[in-house]
């Protein structure tokens, strides 16, 4: 049961971290500048913005940078509602959201899969634009092209408020084992609610990207030096961090599971060596008969993986009882399945093997006249 268990965890583990979350991580520096909403209207044009870009992206060693409201590996808990033109008003019409600077999916690397990108022509005063995810284009425009269709956030009355310039690929967010939802994706020159107070800097290198923290914080400083830079890490920090739950999990399960490996084969041990000794007679009989000591080993061997098969026969239906309990927490697995359920076979049988090995060994090796001796 516990060697099922850990390995379905180490199974799904090694998934999530093969996953692809849909965008590039590597060589990407995030950080959070914090803007207040107060001082942002009394201080902050939108034009900051615009110059925060191209003081990071004047940084030797920079390929490009982009600012959004949220990280583009995010927690995902942004959401507004929807009115979709074209379609009944639907209770709980609900998509992620959020709200980013022109070069953003260039920068994060979210492939633009229809239309195009925001671009510094996207300002307050503007035609109001949004770039939708495919989860997004599947759910409210099936079979449709959503390229110029429109929508709204506060009603029936707004459904022609937002265009749709771009469709994008679908990216995962910090709940890994969840399959992207519908997001769509507001200009940050556009915003006017206060969205973007607290602005999170996507910064693309072309090498690591810690090389060049102290020059971009340098950067940001002489834009402002009262301005707070605060949460830096990479974006593949920020992968790992999503992914240390489900790995704490696994080394857990891994630890009890090879401490119960260990106790099995320690418990089977003791059985065959008092087993062994209590037929120390019947194996030097066996000895003077004509039996070789290879005859003996495989009898004592062949005793002991029966003992184990045994114990297996009886765990291994169990074992796909219990990790039922599993399902909800894993992914890309399934509770019974097959190459786990070999595996921890295999290894239970061989723990079992080098356990009664040695006993075995022990009583293979005996002198036929000192066994028949022994009381």
């Amino acid at each position: 049961m516990l060697l099922s268990g850990a390995g379905l965890l180490k199974l799904r583990t090694s998934k999530l971290t093969a996953l692809h979350t849909g965008m590039s991580v590597e060589n990407m520096l995030v950080m959070k500048i914090g803007l207040g909403w107060r001082e942002y209207q009394q201080t902050y044009p939108p034009s900051v913005y615009q110059e925060i870009i191209v003081r990071v992206q004047g940084v030797p060693g920079v390929r490009s940078a982009a600012l959004g409201a949220n990280f583009a590996f995010s927690s995902g808990d942004w959401v507004k509602s929807v009115w979709v033109e074209g379609q009944p008003p639907e209770q709980e019409q609900m998509a992620a959201f959020n709200v980013v600077s022109p070069s953003f999916f260039s920068t994060a690397g979210i492939p633009v899969l229809e239309g195009r990108e925001f671009t510094d022509r996207d300002v307050l005063g503007a035609p109001k634009v949004v770039v939708i995810n495919e989860a997004f284009a599947k759910r409210y425009f099936p079979g449709q092209n959503p390229v110029g269709r429109h929508f709204g956030d506060k009603g029936e009355k707004s459904i022609l408020k937002y265009e749709v310039i771009g469709v994008v690929a679908d990216s995962r967010n910090m709940f890994l084992k969840k399959a992207p939802g519908p997001m769509l994706y507001a200009p940050l020159l556009q915003d006017e609610h206060g969205d973007a107070t607290n602005v999170v800097l996507h910064v693309r290198t072309r090498g690591n990207p810690k090389l060049i923290l102290d020059r971009l914080r340098a950067e940001i400083r002489a834009l402002n030096p009262h301005v707070p830079v605060r949460d830096v890490m990479t974006l593949s920090e920020r992968l790992s961090l999503a992914q240390r739950p489900d790995r704490m999990m696994a080394i857990l399960a891994g630890f009890f599971g090879s401490l119960a490996l260990l106790l099995t084969a320690m418990g089977i041990y003791g059985v065959i060596a008092y087993a062994v000794g209590r037929r120390t007679r019947e194996s030097g009989v066996r000895l003077a008969l004509g039996a070789t000591p290879r005859n003996v080993l495989q009898m004592i061997v062949r005793e002991t993986l029966t003992l184990v098969a045994a114990g297996a026969i009886l765990g291994l239906p169990l074992a796909f009882i219990c990790t039922r309990v599993l399902k909800s927490t894993l992914f890309g697995v399934e509770p019974q399945d097959p190459i786990t359920a070999a595996a921890c076979l295999i290894v239970l049988l061989l723990a079992g093997l080098a356990a009664g090995y040695v006993p075995a060994r022990r009583a293979a090796v005996l002198e036929p006249v000192s066994a028949l001796r022994t009381e």
